[in-house]
């Protein structure tokens, strides 16, 4: 879904059933539980927490429960209801105040000690919460403050896409409420926080969905939805992409990668038309073709505003010989991101709460993001090659909540001319190049 302004973000996010798909992820549930309690005496017990965009309210939940004098639990959409009826049902509601507003727009009556969010979207970025976490940040933060998560790190790899299954039609009213008392009852064993609070209103929210889909229905004729336009991808079988390219000089690159492209032999071939949308994944390890290597790090602590709105990211992607040939040559290259929390009161053996969303990882509902090769990208690669390029990943000019990407890749520059990842490497006079465009969605 693209997002034209912020009531087209915050619209999905005001409904239980949305709140539910992150309340199943195991990884997200378990890396913020054990963040907060492992650092319950150094980051909660007597602290003000400040929790930004607080959804259905777990997060708020356990830093109360992990002994916080004050909650703060900011929610700009109509979820901050349920919210409130959450920490009220399991007696919280004298520690957490639930503000129903924009992070933006919030006036504390004081400052905080610890700052927790689940800010993460697409691609790291994409949903531009983390700007509402900085300000947040800036203005109510005391020095030396704590931020869960401290870290995040975003990487890059070949891969062989791997379609996820087709979505399973719309469940019965009876299949949805039967799923629901089964998640919150292991909410309620595993995470401590009983949500049997809610159920009323889920059901209330699925009658009214459900007789809205069966109008839709008898108004289409019995159609349906109607599909869905073409998105400039070519078979769902990841066998690259059905998109118009051009041919131009290296020297003719407009971009921030014309240094990569300078001096190449071969034409630089550029996609043309509109970017071309990424897929969501749900890769495996063995669907990795090469080593994964780090393109981006945020300290949340630091990071400004004008960081994220656009960045370059320089790599240089080394092939994996035996996975190749065992497997194939990749089709792809996909991101997916790990955020690491404060580690303050573990012994020096211990490592940091990390969630992942890599391939090798607990699978998560924000999967991986990939964008597929055209055909050429593939024949010319080889197995011991190792591959320059770089992401230029910035906020769409419409929203600051979306994110585009432009891949620039040199994939047939022989190894003997990619010594040390040099990140003043030129082309030289090998090879050709590959410039796309993607939109993350």
């Amino acid at each position: 879904m693209a997002f034209q302004d912020d009531t087209d973000f915050y619209y999905p996010y005001s409904f239980i059933s949305d709140q539910r798909l992150m309340l199943q992820d195991e990884p997200r549930m378990r890396s913020y539980r054990d963040a907060i309690f492992k650092n319950a005496a150094s980051h909660f017990k007597g602290k003000a927490v400040l929790d930004v965009g607080t959804g259905s309210g777990i997060l708020a939940c356990w830093a109360a429960q992990a002994g916080a004098r004050v909650v703060y639990a900011v929610e700009a959409t109509g979820m901050a209801k349920h919210a409130r009826t959450l920490a009220e049902a399991n007696g919280l509601g004298d520690v957490i105040t639930v503000i129903e507003e924009k992070m933006e727009n919030v006036c504390l009556p004081e400052k905080v000690d610890t700052i927790i969010s689940e800010w993460m979207g697409l691609l790291l970025l994409r949903d531009g919460m983390l700007p509402s976490v900085i300000l947040a940040r800036d203005k109510w933060l005391v020095p030396g403050g704590a931020l869960f998560p401290a870290t995040a790190q975003l990487w890059l790899a070949p891969t062989c896409y791997s379609a996820p299954p087709p979505n399973p039609p719309p469940a019965s009213h009876e299949q949805v409420m039967k799923e629901w008392l089964e998640l919150i009852e292991n909410i309620r064993k595993q995470y401590g926080v009983d949500y049997s609070c809610l159920t009323s209103a889920l059901a209330a929210e699925k009658d009214t969905y459900h007789l809205q889909s069966a109008i839709e229905d008898i108004l289409s004729g019995g159609r349906g939805a109607a599909g869905g336009a073409d998105d400039g991808w070519g078979s769902d079988d990841g066998e690259g992409l059905d998109c118009e390219f051009e041919e131009l000089d290296g020297e003719e690159i407009g971009s921030e990668d014309a240094d990569l492209f300078s001096g190449c032999a071969e034409p630089v071939m550029v996609q043309t038309g509109k970017a071309i949308p990424s897929r969501w994944a749900a890769l495996k390890e063995e669907d990795l073709r090469g080593v994964q290597v780090l393109v981006k790090e945020i300290d949340v602590s630091t990071v400004k505003a004008s960081d994220i709105e656009a960045f370059d990211c320089p790599f240089h992607l080394e092939m994996n010989d035996s996975c190749c040939k065992a497997s194939g040559k990749p089709d792809s290259l996909t991101c997916w991101f790990d955020v690491r929390f404060p580690n303050s009161e573990s012994g020096p053996d211990e490592e940091a709460v990390v969630l992942s969303t890599a391939p090798a990882a607990e699978p998560t509902h924000w999967g991986q993001q990939t964008f597929m090769l055209p055909s050429k990208a593939l024949e010319s690669v080889q197995v011991e090659t190792t591959i320059p390029g770089s992401l230029r990943v910035f906020q769409l000019p419409t929203t600051h909540r979306m994110y585009g990407v432009l891949l620039s890749l040199l994939p047939s520059a022989p190894p003997s001319e990619l010594e040390a990842s040099s990140p003043d490497r030129r082309a030289g006079d090998s090879g050709w190049g590959l410039q796309v465009e993607y939109n993350i969605e």
